[in-house]
Protein backbone atom coordinates (compact mmCIF):
# COMPACT_ATOMS: atom_id res chain seq x y z
CA UNK A 1 0.00 0.00 0.00
CA UNK A 2 2.70 2.49 1.00
CA UNK A 3 4.70 1.84 -2.19
CA UNK A 4 1.60 2.32 -4.35
CA UNK A 5 0.68 5.61 -2.65
CA UNK A 6 4.26 6.82 -2.96
CA UNK A 7 4.21 6.06 -6.69
CA UNK A 8 0.89 7.86 -7.14
CA UNK A 9 2.19 10.88 -5.21
CA UNK A 10 5.27 11.06 -7.43
CA UNK A 11 3.13 10.82 -10.57
CA UNK A 12 0.84 13.55 -9.31
CA UNK A 13 3.74 15.88 -8.63
CA UNK A 14 5.38 15.24 -12.01
CA UNK A 15 2.08 15.76 -13.82
CA UNK A 16 1.68 19.13 -12.06
CA UNK A 17 5.24 20.33 -12.62
CA UNK A 18 5.44 19.12 -16.23
CA UNK A 19 1.82 19.95 -17.00
CA UNK A 20 1.37 16.55 -18.59
CA UNK A 21 -1.32 13.89 -18.49
CA UNK A 22 -0.54 10.51 -17.00
CA UNK A 23 -1.24 7.37 -19.01
CA UNK A 24 -2.87 5.22 -16.35
CA UNK A 25 -2.73 2.13 -18.58
CA UNK A 26 1.03 2.15 -18.07
CA UNK A 27 0.76 2.07 -14.26
CA UNK A 28 1.38 -1.37 -12.80
CA UNK A 29 -1.37 -2.26 -10.33
CA UNK A 30 -0.32 -3.93 -7.07
CA UNK A 31 -2.51 -6.53 -5.44
CA UNK A 32 -4.03 -4.80 -2.42
CA UNK A 33 -6.67 -7.42 -1.66
CA UNK A 34 -4.90 -8.32 1.59
CA UNK A 35 -4.85 -4.64 2.65
CA UNK A 36 -8.53 -4.27 1.75
CA UNK A 37 -9.46 -7.43 3.63
CA UNK A 38 -7.61 -6.28 6.74
CA UNK A 39 -9.26 -2.86 6.61
CA UNK A 40 -12.74 -4.31 6.00
CA UNK A 41 -12.54 -7.16 8.52
CA UNK A 42 -15.85 -7.45 10.33
CA UNK A 43 -17.57 -4.93 8.04
CA UNK A 44 -21.11 -6.15 7.23
CA UNK A 45 -21.03 -4.32 3.87
CA UNK A 46 -17.91 -6.30 2.92
CA UNK A 47 -19.55 -9.56 4.03
CA UNK A 48 -22.49 -8.76 1.75
CA UNK A 49 -20.11 -8.02 -1.13
CA UNK A 50 -18.28 -11.35 -0.72
CA UNK A 51 -21.52 -13.29 -1.07
CA UNK A 52 -22.30 -11.73 -4.46
CA UNK A 53 -18.91 -10.85 -5.98
CA UNK A 54 -16.60 -13.52 -4.61
CA UNK A 55 -14.94 -14.18 -7.99
CA UNK A 56 -13.99 -10.56 -8.76
CA UNK A 57 -10.51 -9.12 -8.29
CA UNK A 58 -11.52 -6.29 -5.98
CA UNK A 59 -8.06 -4.73 -5.93
CA UNK A 60 -7.82 -4.33 -9.71
CA UNK A 61 -11.29 -2.85 -10.03
CA UNK A 62 -10.93 -0.34 -7.18
CA UNK A 63 -7.43 0.80 -8.15
CA UNK A 64 -8.36 1.31 -11.82
CA UNK A 65 -11.31 3.42 -10.76
CA UNK A 66 -9.19 5.34 -8.27
CA UNK A 67 -6.53 6.14 -10.87
CA UNK A 68 -9.01 7.07 -13.58
CA UNK A 69 -10.84 9.44 -11.26
CA UNK A 70 -7.55 10.97 -10.19
CA UNK A 71 -5.69 11.32 -13.49
CA UNK A 72 -8.38 11.54 -16.16
CA UNK A 73 -11.26 12.89 -14.05
CA UNK A 74 -13.54 9.97 -14.73
CA UNK A 75 -16.92 11.00 -13.29
CA UNK A 76 -18.68 7.70 -13.98
CA UNK A 77 -20.25 6.46 -10.73
CA UNK A 78 -21.78 3.22 -11.97
CA UNK A 79 -20.32 1.02 -9.23
CA UNK A 80 -22.53 -2.01 -8.56
CA UNK A 81 -21.76 -2.28 -4.84
CA UNK A 82 -21.36 0.29 -2.07
CA UNK A 83 -18.06 -1.31 -1.02
CA UNK A 84 -16.36 0.29 -4.04
CA UNK A 85 -17.22 3.81 -2.87
CA UNK A 86 -16.23 2.82 0.67
CA UNK A 87 -12.75 1.83 -0.52
CA UNK A 88 -12.43 4.88 -2.76
CA UNK A 89 -12.96 7.10 0.27
CA UNK A 90 -10.38 5.11 2.22
CA UNK A 91 -7.81 5.44 -0.59
CA UNK A 92 -8.48 9.17 -0.92
CA UNK A 93 -7.84 9.60 2.79
CA UNK A 94 -4.63 7.55 2.57
CA UNK A 95 -3.43 9.63 -0.38
CA UNK A 96 -4.18 12.93 1.39
CA UNK A 97 -2.27 11.81 4.48
CA UNK A 98 0.64 10.75 2.27
CA UNK A 99 0.76 14.13 0.52
CA UNK A 100 0.68 16.25 3.69
CA UNK A 101 3.83 14.44 4.79
CA UNK A 102 5.61 15.31 1.53
CA UNK A 103 7.33 18.71 1.75
CA UNK A 104 7.51 18.90 -2.05
CA UNK A 105 3.88 20.01 -1.93
CA UNK A 106 4.70 22.93 0.38
CA UNK A 107 3.95 25.46 -2.34
CA UNK A 108 0.62 27.17 -2.85
CA UNK A 109 0.72 27.04 -6.65
CA UNK A 110 1.36 23.29 -6.52
CA UNK A 111 -1.44 22.81 -4.00
CA UNK A 112 -3.86 24.80 -6.17
CA UNK A 113 -2.96 22.63 -9.16
CA UNK A 114 -3.43 19.57 -6.98
CA UNK A 115 -6.93 20.74 -6.00
CA UNK A 116 -7.83 21.24 -9.65
CA UNK A 117 -6.57 17.79 -10.57
CA UNK A 118 -8.51 16.14 -7.77
CA UNK A 119 -11.77 18.07 -8.17
CA UNK A 120 -13.78 14.81 -8.44
CA UNK A 121 -12.31 13.48 -5.20
CA UNK A 122 -14.18 15.40 -2.52
CA UNK A 123 -13.08 13.15 0.30
CA UNK A 124 -9.46 13.68 -0.68
CA UNK A 125 -9.91 17.46 -0.52
CA UNK A 126 -11.63 17.23 2.86
CA UNK A 127 -8.78 15.18 4.36
CA UNK A 128 -6.22 17.47 2.75
CA UNK A 129 -7.81 20.57 4.33
CA UNK A 130 -8.07 18.81 7.69
CA UNK A 131 -4.45 17.69 7.78
CA UNK A 132 -2.45 20.27 5.84
CA UNK A 133 0.51 21.27 8.06
CA UNK A 134 0.13 24.72 9.56
CA UNK A 135 3.86 25.13 8.89
CA UNK A 136 3.14 25.11 5.16
CA UNK A 137 0.79 28.04 5.65
CA UNK A 138 3.04 29.97 8.01
CA UNK A 139 6.00 29.71 5.65
CA UNK A 140 3.93 31.22 2.80
CA UNK A 141 1.54 33.51 4.68
CA UNK A 142 1.39 36.28 2.09
CA UNK A 143 0.55 33.88 -0.73
CA UNK A 144 -2.25 32.38 1.35
CA UNK A 145 -3.96 35.67 2.23
CA UNK A 146 -3.43 37.51 -1.08
CA UNK A 147 -6.38 37.90 -3.41
CA UNK A 148 -4.47 39.78 -6.13
CA UNK A 149 -7.44 41.58 -7.62
CA UNK A 150 -9.12 44.96 -7.30
CA UNK A 151 -12.87 45.09 -6.58
CA UNK A 152 -13.81 45.33 -10.25
CA UNK A 153 -11.89 42.13 -11.03
CA UNK A 154 -12.66 40.11 -7.92
CA UNK A 155 -16.28 39.73 -8.97
CA UNK A 156 -15.12 38.12 -12.23
CA UNK A 157 -13.28 35.39 -10.34
CA UNK A 158 -16.40 34.24 -8.48
CA UNK A 159 -18.76 31.57 -9.75
CA UNK A 160 -22.18 33.21 -10.07
CA UNK A 161 -25.54 32.40 -11.61
CA UNK A 162 -27.03 35.82 -12.37
CA UNK A 163 -24.23 37.56 -14.25
CA UNK A 164 -26.25 40.69 -15.10
CA UNK A 165 -27.01 41.39 -11.44
CA UNK A 166 -23.42 40.97 -10.34
CA UNK A 167 -22.08 43.03 -13.24
CA UNK A 168 -23.87 46.02 -11.73
CA UNK A 169 -22.96 45.17 -8.16
CA UNK A 170 -20.00 47.55 -7.80
CA UNK A 171 -21.91 50.60 -8.99
CA UNK A 172 -24.99 49.74 -6.91
CA UNK A 173 -22.82 49.27 -3.80
CA UNK A 174 -21.36 52.74 -4.18
CA UNK A 175 -24.85 54.26 -4.30
CA UNK A 176 -26.13 52.38 -1.27
CA UNK A 177 -26.54 54.71 1.77
CA UNK A 178 -24.85 53.77 5.05
CA UNK A 179 -27.03 55.71 7.46
CA UNK A 180 -28.48 52.38 8.62
CA UNK A 181 -25.62 49.88 8.79
CA UNK A 182 -27.87 46.78 8.93
CA UNK A 183 -29.92 47.87 5.90
CA UNK A 184 -26.68 48.49 4.02
CA UNK A 185 -25.34 45.04 4.98
CA UNK A 186 -28.60 43.36 3.91
CA UNK A 187 -28.53 45.06 0.52
CA UNK A 188 -24.78 44.56 0.05
CA UNK A 189 -25.09 40.80 0.63
CA UNK A 190 -28.40 40.23 -1.15
CA UNK A 191 -28.33 37.32 -3.62
CA UNK A 192 -25.06 35.98 -2.25
CA UNK A 193 -26.82 32.60 -2.29
CA UNK A 194 -26.50 32.72 -6.07
CA UNK A 195 -22.74 32.91 -6.09
CA UNK A 196 -19.91 30.70 -4.89
CA UNK A 197 -16.23 31.15 -4.14
CA UNK A 198 -14.04 29.84 -6.92
CA UNK A 199 -11.94 26.75 -6.27
CA UNK A 200 -8.84 28.71 -5.21
CA UNK A 201 -10.75 30.83 -2.70
CA UNK A 202 -12.67 27.84 -1.33
CA UNK A 203 -9.38 25.98 -0.90
CA UNK A 204 -7.75 28.85 0.95
CA UNK A 205 -10.79 29.49 3.12
CA UNK A 206 -11.27 25.83 4.09
CA UNK A 207 -7.62 25.35 5.01
CA UNK A 208 -7.16 28.67 6.83
CA UNK A 209 -10.32 28.48 8.95
CA UNK A 210 -9.20 25.10 10.28
CA UNK A 211 -5.59 26.11 10.97
CA UNK A 212 -5.35 29.82 11.74
CA UNK A 213 -8.34 32.12 12.11
CA UNK A 214 -6.20 35.26 12.17
CA UNK A 215 -4.94 34.56 8.65
CA UNK A 216 -8.45 33.57 7.57
CA UNK A 217 -9.64 37.00 8.70
CA UNK A 218 -6.92 38.72 6.66
CA UNK A 219 -7.87 36.68 3.58
CA UNK A 220 -11.58 37.36 4.20
CA UNK A 221 -10.88 41.07 4.61
CA UNK A 222 -8.90 41.08 1.34
CA UNK A 223 -11.96 39.89 -0.58
CA UNK A 224 -13.21 43.47 -0.09
CA UNK A 225 -16.81 43.08 -1.31
CA UNK A 226 -19.52 42.22 1.26
CA UNK A 227 -21.35 39.94 -1.16
CA UNK A 228 -18.21 37.79 -1.56
CA UNK A 229 -17.31 38.01 2.12
CA UNK A 230 -20.80 36.64 2.81
CA UNK A 231 -19.96 33.43 0.88
CA UNK A 232 -17.28 32.31 3.31
CA UNK A 233 -19.39 30.53 5.93
CA UNK A 234 -20.33 27.25 4.29
CA UNK A 235 -18.44 24.95 6.68
CA UNK A 236 -18.03 26.81 9.99
CA UNK A 237 -18.83 25.28 13.36
CA UNK A 238 -20.73 27.30 16.01
CA UNK A 239 -17.60 27.86 18.10
CA UNK A 240 -15.76 29.26 15.06
CA UNK A 241 -18.38 31.98 14.65
CA UNK A 242 -17.91 32.94 18.30
CA UNK A 243 -14.13 33.02 17.91
CA UNK A 244 -14.43 35.28 14.87
CA UNK A 245 -16.66 37.74 16.69
CA UNK A 246 -14.25 37.77 19.64
CA UNK A 247 -11.31 38.52 17.35
CA UNK A 248 -13.16 41.22 15.40
CA UNK A 249 -14.22 43.02 18.59
CA UNK A 250 -10.87 42.69 20.35
CA UNK A 251 -9.29 45.47 18.31
CA UNK A 252 -6.17 43.34 17.76
CA UNK A 253 -6.97 42.43 14.14
CA UNK A 254 -5.96 44.93 11.47
CA UNK A 255 -9.04 45.31 9.30
CA UNK A 256 -9.37 47.39 6.12
CA UNK A 257 -13.09 46.71 5.68
CA UNK A 258 -15.75 48.32 7.88
CA UNK A 259 -15.61 46.12 11.00
CA UNK A 260 -19.28 46.82 11.72
CA UNK A 261 -20.27 45.28 8.39
CA UNK A 262 -18.02 42.28 8.96
CA UNK A 263 -19.52 41.72 12.40
CA UNK A 264 -23.05 41.86 11.01
CA UNK A 265 -22.10 39.40 8.26
CA UNK A 266 -20.71 36.94 10.83
CA UNK A 267 -23.71 37.34 13.14
CA UNK A 268 -26.15 37.06 10.24
CA UNK A 269 -24.58 33.83 9.07
CA UNK A 270 -24.50 32.40 12.58
CA UNK A 271 -28.18 33.23 13.13
CA UNK A 272 -29.11 31.66 9.78
CA UNK A 273 -27.07 28.51 10.45
CA UNK A 274 -28.50 28.27 13.96
CA UNK A 275 -32.02 28.79 12.63
CA UNK A 276 -31.65 26.00 10.07
CA UNK A 277 -30.22 23.55 12.60
CA UNK A 278 -32.93 24.36 15.15
CA UNK A 279 -35.58 23.84 12.48
CA UNK A 280 -34.12 20.45 11.53
CA UNK A 281 -33.84 19.32 15.15
CA UNK A 282 -37.40 20.38 15.96
CA UNK A 283 -38.58 17.20 14.24
CA UNK A 284 -37.79 15.39 17.49
CA UNK A 285 -40.69 17.26 19.12
CA UNK A 286 -43.15 15.61 16.73
CA UNK A 287 -44.25 12.86 19.08
CA UNK A 288 -46.67 11.32 16.60
CA UNK A 289 -43.65 10.17 14.60
CA UNK A 290 -42.36 8.03 17.48
CA UNK A 291 -42.68 4.28 16.92
CA UNK A 292 -41.33 1.40 19.03
CA UNK A 293 -38.55 0.80 16.49
CA UNK A 294 -37.35 4.43 16.52
CA UNK A 295 -38.10 5.42 20.12
CA UNK A 296 -34.43 5.34 21.18
CA UNK A 297 -33.51 7.44 18.13
CA UNK A 298 -36.08 10.07 19.10
CA UNK A 299 -35.03 10.05 22.75
CA UNK A 300 -31.43 10.76 21.77
CA UNK A 301 -32.60 13.42 19.33
CA UNK A 302 -34.71 15.15 21.96
CA UNK A 303 -31.75 15.14 24.31
CA UNK A 304 -29.50 16.69 21.66
CA UNK A 305 -32.20 19.20 20.71
CA UNK A 306 -32.52 20.32 24.34
CA UNK A 307 -28.74 20.67 24.67
CA UNK A 308 -28.59 22.62 21.42
CA UNK A 309 -31.29 25.07 22.58
CA UNK A 310 -29.33 25.69 25.78
CA UNK A 311 -26.12 26.17 23.82
CA UNK A 312 -27.85 28.50 21.37
CA UNK A 313 -29.17 30.68 24.20
CA UNK A 314 -25.64 31.07 25.59
CA UNK A 315 -24.23 31.72 22.13
CA UNK A 316 -26.78 34.46 21.40
CA UNK A 317 -25.97 36.14 24.69
CA UNK A 318 -22.26 35.95 23.91
CA UNK A 319 -22.72 37.37 20.42
CA UNK A 320 -24.94 40.27 21.51
CA UNK A 321 -22.60 41.17 24.36
CA UNK A 322 -19.63 41.31 21.98
CA UNK A 323 -21.48 43.14 19.23
CA UNK A 324 -22.21 45.91 21.72
CA UNK A 325 -18.48 46.69 21.76
CA UNK A 326 -18.65 47.95 18.16
CA UNK A 327 -22.32 48.42 17.27
CA UNK A 328 -25.11 50.52 18.70
CA UNK A 329 -28.10 48.88 20.35
CA UNK A 330 -30.24 50.13 17.46
CA UNK A 331 -27.97 48.40 14.92
CA UNK A 332 -28.12 45.16 16.90
CA UNK A 333 -31.89 45.41 17.24
CA UNK A 334 -32.24 45.78 13.46
CA UNK A 335 -30.27 42.55 13.02
CA UNK A 336 -32.11 40.59 15.73
CA UNK A 337 -35.63 41.61 14.72
CA UNK A 338 -34.99 40.76 11.09
CA UNK A 339 -35.47 37.10 12.09
CA UNK A 340 -38.79 35.47 12.89
CA UNK A 341 -39.04 32.84 15.64
CA UNK A 342 -39.45 29.20 14.61
CA UNK A 343 -42.92 27.84 15.29
CA UNK A 344 -43.20 24.06 15.38
CA UNK A 345 -46.79 23.48 14.22
CA UNK A 346 -46.84 19.90 15.51
CA UNK A 347 -45.65 20.94 18.96
CA UNK A 348 -48.10 23.85 19.01
CA UNK A 349 -51.06 21.60 18.16
CA UNK A 350 -50.15 19.21 20.99
CA UNK A 351 -50.41 22.11 23.42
Amino acid sequence: MEVFLCDVTNLLLSSIKDNQNIEITEIALPNLNADFEKYLLGNSIYDSYLKSYSGENLSDYVLRKFLSRLFIKDANNSEMHIIYAHLQTWLERKLALCIVQDSRFNNLSILKSLINKTELMRNFCFYLFENIPIKWIQENEQDWVDVNANPENIIDSIERHDKDYFDNYISSLEKQPKDNIWNFTEEATRNSDYMMLNREFRFKSSALIKKTQSLWIIFWDNLQLPIIQDCMFYDLKPEQYLDLISKLTSGKEKIKSDVKILLLIVAKNYFEASYRLTERLSIYEETERVKPENEHFFQEGQKYYKEWLEETKKNYEFIIKNLQKKLSNADIADLVFSYKPIVNIYHSKSN
